[in-house]
């Protein structure tokens, strides 16, 4: 019985999982597909991704995840968008020991990938 867990706070890590959620469905807008997935990765870590079908996202953007009211190219309900889901996602990947990686799908899309690791269940 090796059960492992994810140690962090649920309305933070719900709200990380919906900015991820939030920022497929805006900037993928038109299409039909967002996929939530899960993975354990080697290493005793476990993986969230979001993966959309939009027009993907430009290697600069992807480099500047990291900081807040990051420009963006969407306009929802015609606002402009702050720009600060994927800083949230990335602050709360870091604060518990994971990462935020953005890669653009061979197929089409974004593959967002939260990261974080895995720990023992407690006794």
């Amino acid at each position: 019985n090796d059960k492992r867990f994810v140690h962090v706070d649920p309305t933070y890590f719900l709200e990380a999982v919906l900015n991820l959620l939030d920022n497929a469905m805006v900037h993928a807008e038109g299409t039909e597909t967002v996929t939530l997935a899960t993975e354990i990765l080697p290493g005793g870590r476990v993986a969230i991704d979001v993966l959309d079908e939009g027009p993907g996202m430009d290697a600069t953007l992807r480099e500047a995840v990291g900081e807040p009211f990051m420009p963006g190219r969407a306009v929802h309900d015609g606002i402009r968008q702050a720009g600060l889901g994927l800083f949230i996602v990335k602050r709360f990947a870091d604060a518990h020991g994971g990462q935020l990686r953005l890669d653009n799908r061979d197929q089409g899309g974004l593959r967002a990938r939260m990261d974080l690791p895995l720990v023992a269940a407690p006794r």
